[in-house]
């Protein structure tokens, strides 16, 4: 429910049911519980913008998920709290909190993961105006998620790009890389049309097939089946 309440930007009654939640998990002893919790609840903050409680929230589930040892959870909780310090302006910490994530994940074969917070590392250099230092980790992330298919985020590490190179005065390949990312997401979109006009058509073939085998019943009776049925051929 607080996820859901969440989705619709009802936070105070996210919160509430995530009060409800910690307090059960507290009772019965479930620290993976309270951790999950502590976590929407850590996401929740940001979204109000109330940034210092949300890096108390994200520091505590911290100190539950190193002991269980859960270190999947770590490498999401650190990225979390990168995002608190980027949107502080603490860029220097989130630096370092995105490297723990990205030591983890890459231990772990995350590749997504890991694509994930190269992009992010590029997105908190321009946002910290240092456009140079971002250029590499977005031309990284664009590689990585082409290896790996993830078309979505390569799309968006193109269209940082773009904005990169605006910053630093380059005109052209700002337009180039954009360019590259429209045709991507028209493709993209292709791509998802395609499949859907696929499922459309097996839908149809599926009650083309039914209805052939309804209307060759000989108990069918043919004014029934005159509408219902494809015609032959």
């Amino acid at each position: 429910m607080a996820n859901y309440f969440k989705k619709l930007q009802r936070y105070d009654k996210a919160l509430e049911h995530l009060e409800q939640a910690i307090a059960i998990c507290t009772e019965v002893r479930d620290t993976h519980c309270i951790a999950a919790a502590l976590d929407i609840k850590g996401v929740v903050y940001i979204e109000q913008g109330r940034l210092g409680e949300a890096e108390t929230i994200f520091q505590q589930e911290l100190a539950l998920q190193r002991r269980l040892g859960d270190e999947k959870a770590l490498s999401y909780t650190w990225a979390n709290l990168a995002e608190v310090a980027i949107a502080q302006g603490n860029f220097k910490q989130a630096e370092a909190f995105l490297s723990r994530s990205t030591e983890i994940r890459k231990r772990l074969g995350d590749r997504i993961g890991v694509a994930i917070n190269i992009n992010n590392t590029g997105e908190m250099f321009l946002r910290s105006g240092r456009p140079e230092n971002a250029l590499p980790y977005f031309q990284k992330t664009v590689e990585e998620t082409e290896r790996i298919g993830f078309a979505d985020l390569q799309r968006h590490a193109m269209q940082m790009l773009s904005e990169t190179h605006s910053a630093l005065g380059r005109h052209h390949e700002a337009i180039g890389w954009l360019k590259k990312s429209y045709v991507l997401k028209d493709s993209l979109f292709n791509l998802d049309h395609s499949r859907q006009i696929a499922e459309m058509a097996a839908k149809y073939e599926a009650v083309k097939k039914r209805k052939n085998s309804l209307c060759g019943n000989g108990n069918s009776k043919p004014a029934i089946c005159s509408w219902a049925c494809p015609s032959p051929g």
